[in-house]
């Protein structure tokens, strides 16, 4: 499917934005007015009304600053190190509300002129458990076998249910408003892409729901900004192979997918895996909630480690939702430390630089840094793409930057219990994307500028921020080289 929206005036316009809505399968109305109704939605159920002075009106909401600020006043009982106790939500981590500013390293005589981009889906709801858990802690409320902090703990879930039923997976408007704001520093830093003349916005997303609606709330901006711009979006099932490159629609996933399922290469992770899982122990988190543990175990089938993880990935993701809760004191500092670490290793080991898969974890993603290298090649060479979007996973960047040598995202710790020292998942935040700036000058020199959330990205091409395309491009043939080896060899 795709939706193109050009210079031929008005009528164009208004069926590119339709459509655009259709495609990402969001209720009708812009950004805007659809944020105006998560306050219908979750400011409601705490008395707000339109026109109170805490009601958000609907461009406020798509300020960063804004929601951010709402987001401060919703953390009210968090650990002593409150910005720990986010990061170490791991995947779940928010987006920098404000990146700090970029120092300008381009050398002179250089102007931008394309840009070629992966982002992450915006800040998302949990993609699990929502119900489970309003039957876990409904069904131990009527048996009477919750301590008062846990009817604490069933109070405010029961008071945030109505915002989470059947959203498991779904973006957030908090996700909507973070591509808003990245779009729109993309669009003002780098204006002089998206002015070209007869050069338009190429985007494609992974089939994922929140994948789609995250490339039109981007897009959307862009429009916003320049409505004359043409921009193209794309979804299918054809991209999923480097949109997705850790799924079965990869082609090159096979042998990487068998032996992290099987073989002695799996059974040395899940020992070690299992080793720092031990380090949370349970029965104080469970005593903590349930006056009958032995009600807690009937949940879990007796696995009380199982049952903290549903809580951990409840506390983690509520900081992304469309309603202002906490719930981190259900874990001390401490538990909830263990239980990130063990986390964050499973992301290490399976899509990171970990030494157990023989690099086969991270060469899967020779799919989307090829996308980049052969369509930053014919972009060029043809002139008519001013900047080419992708939308998809942080698993998949997750091992695009082992592929890429990025610095401080591609080097194995020597032992599991290192992993969290060299390599940290928090990094993969919610909107997470990579930007490839390209500039030229008169005589056709080009650089390019690699940023991580907006950020200088180190490389091992040569001297940074920007580096000479030949070498780059060079640079990345000989690691998808290197990963064709590895994928040859299983």
């Amino acid at each position: 499917m795709s939706v193109i929206a050009g210079r031929s005036g008005s009528r164009r316009a208004v069926l590119f934005f339709v459509t655009a809505l259709f495609l990402a399968g969001m209720p009708f109305g812009c950004p805007a007015r659809a944020a105006s109704r998560v306050g219908q939605a979750g400011w409601f159920a705490q008395g707000r009304r339109p026109g109170s002075a805490e009601w958000l009106e609907p461009e406020e909401w798509l300020e960063p600053e804004v929601y951010a600020g709402r987001l401060e006043q919703g953390m009210k009982a968090l650990p002593a190190d409150r910005e720990r106790a986010l990061r170490e939500g791991g995947v779940y981590n928010m987006y920098p509300e404000v990146p700090a500013a970029l120092a300008e390293k381009v050398p002179c005589g250089y102007k931008p002129f394309y840009i070629s981009h992966f982002g992450r889906h915006g800040a998302r709801y949990n993609v699990g458990g929502y119900e489970r858990m309003y039957e876990w802690l409904e069904g131990a409320h009527a048996a009477r076998t919750l301590t008062p902090f846990g009817e604490s703990v069933r109070e405010r879930y029961v008071r945030m249910y109505p915002t989470v039923r059947k959203r498991e997976g779904d973006l957030a408007f908090k996700g909507q408003a973070q591509q808003d704001g990245i779009a729109l520093r993309m669009y003002r830093r780098y204006r002089p892409v998206f002015r070209r003349r007869a050069a338009r916005v190429e985007a494609v997303s992974s089939t994922s729901g929140r994948c789609i609606m995250t490339m039109n709330a981007f897009c959307h901006r862009l429009t916003m900004e320049q409505p004359s711009l043409p921009v193209r979006m794309d979804v299918g099932e054809r991209f999923n192979a480097y949109m997705r490159p850790s799924s079965a629609s990869n082609p090159h996933y096979g042998p990487s997918g068998a032996i992290r399922k099987s073989g002695p290469a799996h059974d040395a992770y899940e020992a070690d895996h299992q080793r720092l899982r031990a380090r949370f122990d349970p029965d104080p988190f469970v005593q903590r909630l349930f006056a009958d543990p032995a009600y807690a175990d009937s949940l879990c089938k007796g696995d009380r480690r199982a049952l903290a993880d549903e809580f951990y990935y409840l506390v983690a993701s509520t900081p992304c939702i469309d309603y202002e809760e906490d719930f981190h004191d259900i874990f001390t500092p401490e538990e909830w430390h263990a239980l990130w670490e063990a986390d964050s290793f499973q992301y290490y080991a399976n899509f990171g630089p970990g030494s157990y898969f023989k690099g086969l974890q991270w060469a899967i993603a020779d799919t989307l840094l090829s996308d980049f290298i052969v369509k930053a090649e014919e972009d060029i060479a043809a002139g008519d793409v001013a900047a080419r979007l992708r939308f998809g996973h942080d698993t998949g960047l997750m091992s695009l930057l082992v592929m890429l040598g990025a610095e401080g995202f591609s080097t194995p710790a020597p032992r599991a219990e290192d992993a969290a020292a060299v390599w940290q998942n928090w990094r993969f935040t919610m909107s997470v994307n990579l930007q490839w700036i390209f500039y030229r000058n008169r005589r056709g020199d080009i650089l390019v500028r690699i940023l991580l959330n907006e950020q200088d990205l180190g490389l091992p091409v040569g001297e940074g921020p920007c580096y000479e395309w030949p070498a780059l491009r060079a640079w990345c043939q000989e690691r998808l080289a290197l990963a064709n080896h590895l994928l040859q060899s299983e």
